[in-house]
């Protein structure tokens, strides 16, 4: 069995896929939340995937790793390790130092005078795109920052991103898809866009499904995918990449990634290519489930950390509820109004909160 954990209200991600595309995999797979997991008193010995790691609170993170120790003496088979598997920044700042990424990702607490603009900003755990537009100077970039504080993101949290620009000769942007299930390399999808954030496809036709479908079948970047892959330490999860010319160039590794959405949101010239997808991945996770076994584990985990976990957790809620308001507030018209009488009086403002603040709002 093959124990999927992941955080609440995330769990659709492998759930759309067993229940539309590979139903006969459900028995295979048990979808568990890191709530229920981590407050185990003892969990089945198994195959576990230990997915959205970038979602986990500081002590989720440290209740898991213990989790993760306790479950490998007792003998199971366990993928993305809580700690070693690198997250966004740690993941980027490497491939650029290796030099195979060509843009580097910078924390937002920081200064950096020799940054290369434009860049963007984008939270470093989340999986949303960039929160803001290009931006082309350091003014431009504080005003940037500290519009995203107002709006209740803190700038700990935030990367501020050199842009890499990967458009075709044609205009397009192509972004590359592909798994890593247990060492397995499975291509998933190449989507295309008029738009530098490219998140979802927005130009079908033939040839870019015949485009697509050559990748799914031909796996042309198999070598350094799984190289990549390695030196991330993840054993589970998507790389989001595209080419600059002939280049790779690593987005990001999803360690949580829906796998295939929905039918509804598919063409039916799409269809066949993502019947082809869904058989690749059943059969990879098919391989990763090795260990039959009846067994438990008895799980020991200090109640401090409990504690502290649940603190952590209504600190989130409440920056959580902060975000919801702000947008609430930006709805009203008589915001929209105000908004461009007080926008000129608070803008050389932008610097208290970010370049003129050494410590950047911790």
């Amino acid at each position: 069995m093959i124990y999927y954990l992941a955080t609440a209200g995330f769990t659709h991600t492998m759930e759309t896929y067993l229940a539309h595309w590979c139903a006969g995999l459900s028995g295979n797979v048990r979808i568990v939340t890191y709530d229920e997991a981590l407050r185990a008193s003892s969990l089945p010995l198994g195959t576990y995937v230990f997915s959205d790691l970038e979602r986990l609170l500081p002590t989720e993170t440290e209740i898991a790793e213990l989790v993760w120790d306790q479950l490998n003496i007792a003998g199971a088979r366990l993928l993305n390790h809580p700690t070693r598997t690198l997250k966004r920044y740690d993941l980027l700042t490497k491939m650029h130092a290796l030099g195979r990424n060509e843009f580097r990702a910078l924390r937002a607490t920081e200064r950096h005078p020799d940054i290369r603009f434009p860049v963007f900003i984008r939270d470093e755990s989340e999986h949303s795109g960039n929160i803001s537009r290009l931006l082309g100077s350091h003014r431009d970039l504080d005003e940037a920052l500290a519009g995203a504080v107002v709006r209740g993101h803190r700038l700990k949290h935030l990367l501020v991103v050199e842009y890499c620009d990967t458009v075709g000769a044609d205009g397009l942007y192509r972004k590359y898809a592909a798994f890593c299930i247990d060492g397995q390399i499975v291509p998933g999808h190449m989507d295309c866009s008029r738009q530098w954030m490219v998140k979802d496809t927005d130009v079908v036709d033939p040839a870019v499904l015949a485009a697509e479908r050559a990748f799914l079948e031909s796996n042309p970047h198999r070598a350094w995918l799984k190289e990549s892959f390695a030196l991330a330490g993840t054993d589970y999860g998507r790389m989001d990449y595209s080419l600059m010319g002939d280049t790779p160039q690593l987005w990001e590794i999803n360690t949580n990634p829906v796998l295939i959405l929905n039918p509804a949101n598919y063409a039916p010239e799409h269809m066949p290519t993502k019947h082809f997808l869904a058989g690749q991945l059943a059969g990879a996770l098919r391989a990763a489930d090795s260990i039959p076994s009846d067994a438990r584990v008895d799980l020991s985990i200090p109640d401090s950390l409990y504690r502290r976990l649940d603190a952590e957790k209504k600190q989130l809620q409440r920056a959580r509820n902060h975000r919801s308001t702000v947008r609430w507030i930006k709805r009203w018209p008589l915001f929209r109004a105000v908004r461009w009488v007080v926008h000129p009086l608070v803008r050389p403002m932008a610097p208290l909160l970010t370049r003129n603040n050494g410590k950047r709002s911790q």
